[in-house]
């Protein structure tokens, strides 16, 4: 799965986004606003998790992310605009994390990159329920230009595999041609079960879905006996 967008990622936000020191601080103007701009951020995906998106107000926002109204206005056009921000950065997060975990196995059989990458994925929305409840549910529910956004992150993660698909015949291995169809199908597949395993069993439940994401993967890649090709390189 190692193409990375050139969006920004929570990361990159000054104290991981959190609110400002009470009192004097000496951090300057840009970094005041990143700051700001992280807790906005990072309340549209809470805000949508637990309220939903259709009923989340700009209200909502002002208040989770201690700012005033006029400092939201500021950064965004509204709470659309700031919803679609915070899809950009957490698809950036998941994606270098992608990209960190393949690197990370670099030289090995591309199967173990491959599990590495979706081991890698699982764990990140895990650890991230109310941002993984917010892209991968809330997003249906807030119209088309959510929608839009929903189908460029998909098309990151086509890429993704796309770069893997093309990993192993580097190294010589029978995988059969995969068309961007195909592609899509994986992903929105994985997407589906992702969606499903949030409602019915929670996002600490989603790492227990990786033998079946990776089977799927090498099936689709013409792999035979895919469910334990992989696993024991990268036990």
């Amino acid at each position: 799965m190692s193409s990375r967008p050139s969006a920004p990622t929570f990361a990159d936000l000054p104290d991981d986004g959190g609110p400002l020191p009470s009192g004097r601080h000496r951090l300057d103007p840009e970094q005041v606003r990143a700051s700001q701009r992280g807790r906005l951020l990072r309340a549209a995906l809470w805000t949508a998790a637990h309220k939903g998106y259709p009923e989340m107000t700009i209200g909502d926002l002002v208040e989770r992310a201690s700012v005033s109204r006029r400092t939201f206005y500021e950064h965004f056009t509204g709470k659309l605009d700031c919803f679609l921000a915070a899809i950009d950065y957490g698809v950036s997060d998941v994606v270098i994390a992608i990209g960190a975990a393949e690197t990370a196995v670099s030289g090995q059989d591309w199967r173990v990159r491959l599990r590495s990458g979706i081991r890698a994925y699982l764990k990140v929305l895990a650890a991230a329920p109310e941002a993984s409840w917010a892209i991968q549910i809330e997003t249906l529910r807030a119209g088309n230009e959510v929608l839009d956004k929903v189908i460029e992150g998909r098309d990151q993660f086509l890429l993704l595999f796309r770069a893997t698909h093309a990993y192993a015949r580097s190294q010589g291995s029978p995988v059969v041609d995969v068309s961007d169809e195909l592609l899509h199908i994986l992903v929105g597949g994985m997407a589906d079960v992702i969606r499903a395993c949030l409602r019915t069993r929670g996002a600490a439940a989603l790492p227990e879905l990786e033998d079946s994401m990776v089977e799927a993967t090498l099936l689709i890649f013409g792999v035979p006996n895919g469910k334990s090709a992989g696993a024991a390189e990268s036990a």
